[in-house]
C-alpha cells in the first residue's frame, strides 16, 4: 500500500515529534515548527525571519495574512529562540543583503543532529581527549564517529585534541551539513548516520581501528573553535549590522540618538533604500522628516522622476478645471435664481429692467447695416430672446445699479467675460 500524498502539508522530521517534544517547553516547540515549516515546507534548508514575524506572522503587501506566526508574544519567541540556539537545536546567523545586517531579523536552521537527552537517557560522550583523534566502528557508535567525521573535515591537519567544553563543539560540529535524513534517528534524537556517509566525511584507513596520526604547527583546535564562536556569535553580528545602519543615518544628518534608535528597529537595507529613493520624492522643507516618515512607515519607492512630476502637474491641472467649472456653475445658477425672484420680491426693479432690454433693441435697431438687412434685423433682435443674452444684461444692468436682492449682489459684480464664459458652459443642455 503506497504512502498517502496530503496536499499542501508539510513533512516534519521523525525526531522533532519522537525526541524533541517530549523536552521542549511550549513556547519552544512552537518556534521549531513555525520554523519547520518555513524552511521543509517550502523546500528550504534555512529561512529569514524577524522576531515579529514569528510571532504575529506574516502578511503580504497587498494585505493579506499569509499566516499567523507562533502566537507567542516578542518576548517570549526571544527567549525561545536564544533557549534554542543555546541547546543547539536552532542554528541562528545574521540575516544580510548587501552589506546590510538586521538585529531584528535572522537566518534559521534546525538542526536535527542536536544531542538531545531525553528520560532515560545519558549525557552525550564529549570527543576523545587522549591527545589523538579514533575514529570508532560506525556500526556500535555513529555519534561518536560522526562527530569525528566532521571535526575531521572542518579541522584537517590538527594534531592537539579538541579541549573546548562540550556544548561550543556540539554547536561548530554541525556547521556545514547539508543535508539530513528526518526519519532515521539516532540515541540521542538525531538522524544515524551510515557507515558510507562516514567515510566521505573522513576518509578512513581499512582497520577503522587504526589510528591516524596527523600533524601541524598552527593553533589548536580548540582555538579555532572558541575564535570562530566568538567571530560569528550573534550578538556581534547584530552589533555590526546595528553599527553600519546608525553611521549611515549619521551621514544624512540624524543625531547619534535618533540614528541608535532607528537602526535597532530597521534593517540597513531598509534605510538604504529609503535614502537613495530620497532624490525622487518632493521634499517641502524638512528633509530628515521626509526621510525618518519613508523608514518608519516603509513607503514603496516612488515612481520615475519624471512620471511622477507629470502625474502630478495633471492632478493639479484637473483640479484647477474642476475648481473654475463648479465657479461657472454657481454663478449660472445664481443669476438664473435672481431673474426667476426680480418678478415676485422687486417687480418694480424687474421693470426697469425690461425696459432697459427693449432700450437696447432699439439700439440695435437703429444701427443702419442692421436696420437695411430685415434678416440680420430679425437675427439681431431674436438674440435677444435667449438665456445667456438676457442673463448678462441684467449683469450689466445692476453693475450701475443697486441690486434689491442683497444676496445675489456679488454675482453682479463678476466681470461680464466670466458671465459670458459661466453661462455658455453651464448652459442646460
Amino acid at each position: 500500500m503506497s504512502k498517502l500524498l496530503i496536499p499542501n502539508s508539510t513533512q516534519i522530521p521523525n525526531v522533532i515529534l519522537d525526541h524533541w517534544m517530549a523536552v521542549l517547553s511550549g513556547a519552544e516547540f512552537k518556534v521549531v515548527l513555525y520554523i519547520a515549516r518555513r524552511t521543509y515546507g517550502f523546500g528550504k534548508e534555512s529561512d529569514t525571519i524577524s522576531l515579529n514575524q514569528l510571532a504575529r506572522g506574516i502578511k503580504k503587501r497587498s494585505g493579506e495574512q499569509l499566516d499567523y506566526g507562533t502566537g507567542l508574544s516578542r518576548s517570549s519567541v526571544k527567549s525561545a529562540c536564544t533557549s534554542l540556539v543555546e541547546r543547539g537545536i536552532l542554528i541562528k546567523s545574521q540575516s544580510t543583503v548587501g552589506d546590510s545586517h538586521e538585529p531584528d531579523q535572522n537566518t534559521y536552521r534546525l538542526n536535527l543532529y542536536a544531542p538531545i537527552k531525553t528520560e532515560g537517557e545519558e549525557e552525550p560522550t564529549p570527543p576523545s581527549a587522549s591527545g589523538e583523534s579514533k575514529v570508532q566502528d560506525l556500526g556500535s557508535n555513529h555519534e561518536v564517529g560522526q562527530k569525528s567525521a566532521q571535526i575531521g573535515q572542518k579541522l584537517t591537519h590538527l594534531e592537539t585534541p579538541l579541549d573546548t567544553p562540550e556544548e561550543v563543539g556540539q554547536k561548530l560540529t554541525h556547521v556545514g551539513q547539508n543535508s539530513t535524513h528526518p526519519g532515521q534517528l539516532s540515541a540521542y534524537g538525531g538522524p544515524k548516520i551510515g557507515p558510507e556517509v562516514g567515510q566521505k566525511l573522513a576518509p578512513q584507513n581499512k582497520d577503522q581501528n587504526q589510528e591516524i596520526q596527523t600533524t601541524t604547527t598552527g593553533p589548536t583546535s580548540g582555538e579555532l573553535l572558541k575564535l570562530a564562536v566568538v567571530a560569528f556569535s550573534p550578538s556581534a553580528l547584530e552589533g555590526k549590522g546595528r553599527e553600519g545602519t546608525a553611521a549611515l543615518l549619521r551621514a544624512q544628518g540624524f543625531s547619534a540618538k535618533d540614528a541608535s534608535q532607528l537602526s535597532e528597529r530597521f534593517t540597513e537595507a531598509e534605510v538604504r533604500d529609503q535614502v537613495e529613493w530620497l532624490p525622487r520624492r518632493t521634499i517641502s522643507k524638512n528633509k530628515l522628516g521626509l526621510l525618518r516618515r519613508a523608514i518608519e512607515e516603509r513607503w514603496p519607492k516612488p515612481e520615475n522622476a519624471e512620471e511622477s512630476k507629470k502625474a502630478v502637474e495633471k492632478e493639479t491641472r484637473e483640479a484647477k478645471e474642476r475648481a473654475v467649472l463648479a465657479r461657472r456653475r454657481e454663478i449660472a445658477d445664481g443669476l438664473r435664481q435672481l431673474y426667476s425672484r426680480l418678478p415676485i420680491d422687486a417687480p418694480e426693479a424687474f421693470s426697469t429692467f425690461t425696459s432697459y432690454i427693449e432700450e437696447e433693441k432699439a439700439k440695435v435697431a437703429s444701427r443702419p447695416l442692421v436696420r437695411e438687412n430685415p434678416k440680420r434685423l430679425e437675427i439681431m433682435l431674436g438674440a435677444f430672446e435667449t438665456e445667456e443674452r438676457k442673463l448678462s444684461l441684467l449683469v450689466e444692468f445692476f453693475q450701475e445699479r443697486e441690486v434689491p436682492l442683497k444676496e445675489f449682489a456679488p454675482l453682479v459684480r463678476v466681470p461680464l467675460s466670466e458671465v459670458s464664459e459661466a453661462l455658455r458652459v453651464a448652459s442646460p443642455a
